[in-house]
């Protein structure tokens, strides 16, 4: 069941209760759940409280103790005593809980995505890296960014991995197809929450490759950082809220 369609019901009573927070002292029921666009809210009530899960039983705190916006990402259709409600799952960075849904407010981005602002800023970025760690900036190959790199961003939105279900290399298999005789070839993939400018999103998908890899045995950062790096494409896409991009660096054998 959609949220939208619950706002059509006509009955004032009814609707009454679907505007109102119920309260976690008593045991709640949760009727359903549903997901929603990644979408960024703005809090409306820094006092309201905030719930380790939808049945309502444990308050983590004060929503906002968590920063004036947040992003919403599930949604659960919850009563109590004939009372009914809806709470809105989100997130802050690893951080999540449950509240009013109410109590948040859809913002406005502030500007629409654009790939190519997007892209320019990535470059931008990884230039100025590399550039003060000693090393040459990479060239922007626009044969790569359109024969593979763009393809592989349309493609992570369905499947996030760079191999495919034989264990390939896909970005550099593709590479081979097109022609591209690599000597060097190396890929990076991320995602985020689209968050309302072209430049936040890339300095924070950025800073995850550059500053937030330890997992990945900062693998990401030495991509950006390969002195047998010399050219690159970048290739970012939207998708259902979040933003999908690609880096693949190669050098020729010609």
């Amino acid at each position: 069941m959609k949220f939208g369609k619950l706002m059509t019901i006509t009955f004032s009573a009814a609707l009454f209760t679907l505007l109102t927070p119920v309260s976690g002292n008593a045991k709640t029921k949760v009727r359903s759940y549903e997901n929603i666009s990644n979408a960024t809210y703005t809090v409306t009530n820094k006092n309201a409280n905030v719930y380790s899960s939808a049945k309502l039983t444990h308050k983590k705190g004060k929503l906002g103790t968590y920063g004036s916006k947040v992003t919403g990402y599930y949604a659960a259709h919850v009563s109590k005593n004939g009372k009914a409600s809806i709470y809105y799952k989100f997130k802050v960075g690893k951080s999540t809980g449950w509240v009013w849904h109410g109590y948040l407010k859809k913002a406005k981005p502030a500007e629409k995505f654009n790939e190519a602002v997007t892209d320019a800023r990535f470059l931008t970025l990884i230039n100025q890296h590399r550039t003060a760690g000693g090393l040459a900036p990479v060239t922007l190959d626009s044969n790569l960014f359109q024969k593979v790199t763009l393809v592989r961003a349309n493609q992570i939105v369905k499947n996030f991995s760079h191999t495919d279900a034989a264990g390939n290399f896909i970005a550099s298999d593709m590479a081979d197809a097109a022609g591209f005789n690599a000597g060097y070839f190396n890929e990076n993939l991320a995602y985020d929450f689209w968050q309302g400018s072209n430049q936040a999103t890339a300095d924070d998908i950025f800073h995850m490759y550059f500053y937030d890899d330890a997992a990945s045995n900062w693998g990401h950062r030495d991509n950006i950082m390969s002195a047998q790096a010399t050219r690159v494409a970048v290739a970012s896409v939207y998708h259902d809220g979040d933003v999908y991009n690609v880096m693949n660096f190669y050098s020729s054998l010609n």
